[in-house]
């Protein structure tokens, strides 16, 4: 009986483990207060396709920006008091394609541009994953 308790607290743990594991999934079902964001898709659109994507926003910081950013985005910096501002100035009918520098930044835009009316508005998530889906260069101003 000895040799089985071991593996008995080994399958335990794991169990454990597993619920804890399971009860951090996010909960699937949408909330009826915001519209639902979109994801990146999963095939690249090439770079002369710019319909897809519609206006391209970076809304990391305008030093980040000025780095290097995918051509023909916009800068629009979540993290400033004007975001809100900004945002209303566009037409909430269009579509618009939002990025930062891991996807932390841009799934907080995608939600506040939900919550403000805009129903068409993908999360292209961190720069390296935008770039790679989206098939843009690197430019600098």
């Amino acid at each position: 009986m000895a040799l089985f308790k071991p593996v008995t607290n080994l399958l335990f743990v794991g169990m454990v483990a597993g619920l804890m594991l399971a009860g951090c999934a996010s909960d699937p079902t949408p909330s009826t207060t915001e519209a639902p964001s979109t994801s990146m898709p999963t095939a690249s659109v090439s770079s002369t396709d710019q319909t897809d994507i519609g206006t391209l926003i970076d809304v990391r910081t305008p030093e980040e920006f000025s780095e290097g950013h995918l051509d023909g985005a916009i800068n629009l910096d979540v993290s400033a008091f004007s975001f809100a501002d900004e945002i209303a100035k566009l037409n909430k009918d269009d579509t618009y394609t939002v990025y930062c520098r891991s996807g932390n930044r841009s799934a907080q835009a995608v939600k506040q541009m939900n919550q403000a009316g805009f129903t068409h508005v993908v999360d292209a998530g961190g720069y390296d994953e935008a770039k790679m889906h989206l098939g843009l260069e690197t430019v600098t101003d």
